[in-house]
């Protein structure tokens, strides 16, 4: 029974960690379509950048988040 319980949390961490690397790469892409000079003239954007500051912080506190 431990077999498959340790199986059973390998495959959901797999899981989670997909969906951290997913969120991860949509930060990264709305990151590359701002344009850095358009964030500190406009109040939409640096809301924008705000959310996505938010969001990138609460990936990192996962605790699946590691950086190797």
């Amino acid at each position: 029974m431990a077999f498959k319980d340790a199986h059973h949390r390998e495959v959901v961490d797999s899981l989670e960690t997909a969906k951290i690397l997913k969120e991860s790469v949509k930060i990264v892409d709305a990151l590359a379509k701002m344009d850095a000079d358009d964030i500190f003239a406009n109040d939409d954007d640096r809301e924008e950048l705000e959310e996505l500051i938010e969001k990138a912080n609460k990936l990192t506190k996962n605790r699946l988040w590691k950086l190797r």
